[in-house]
């Protein structure tokens, strides 16, 4: 399977074929969003049309998974902890505003691992406790 990465607003997607495409795309997005002090959300899309959102830039993440057909339900990642509060502030494309719970956030290196189930399957990455948002 293929993804179609969305890393900044308003501009060309890039296709990833394979794990080593897709995790040198998104190593570059980590960097850049690092550099620039703003955490990125970064789109996913499958070859069947459904999308991974992951935050990249520092050392947690939150994962996000839209259906093709965008109807319910919506997941969003689990974490470890209950807590709402401190949100982790991140930018659609590193343009659009947008908070995560602090109840969502997971490692990058769970992220990542998701983000790479989610190349092979399209589908909400099994290795990631999801929660109905």
């Amino acid at each position: 399977m293929t993804v179609s990465v969305a890393v900044h607003d308003k501009q060309p997607l890039v296709v990833a074929e394979d794990e080593d495409a897709l995790r040198q795309l998104l190593q570059s997005a980590q960097a850049e969003a690092a550099k620039k002090y703003k955490l990125n959300v970064v789109i996913l899309e499958s070859s069947i049309g459904n999308k991974l959102g992951i935050v990249l830039g520092g050392t947690d993440s939150v994962l996000t998974f839209t259906r093709a057909d965008n109807m319910p339900p919506y997941l969003i990642s689990r974490g470890t902890t209950e807590d709402v509060e401190p949100v982790l502030t991140c930018y659609v494309g590193l343009e659009h505003h947008t908070e995560f719970p602090r109840w969502s956030v997971v490692p990058l290196r769970h992220a990542m691992q998701g983000a790479m189930e989610f190349l092979s399957t399209g589908l909400p990455p099994r290795c990631i406790e999801w929660k109905d948002d």
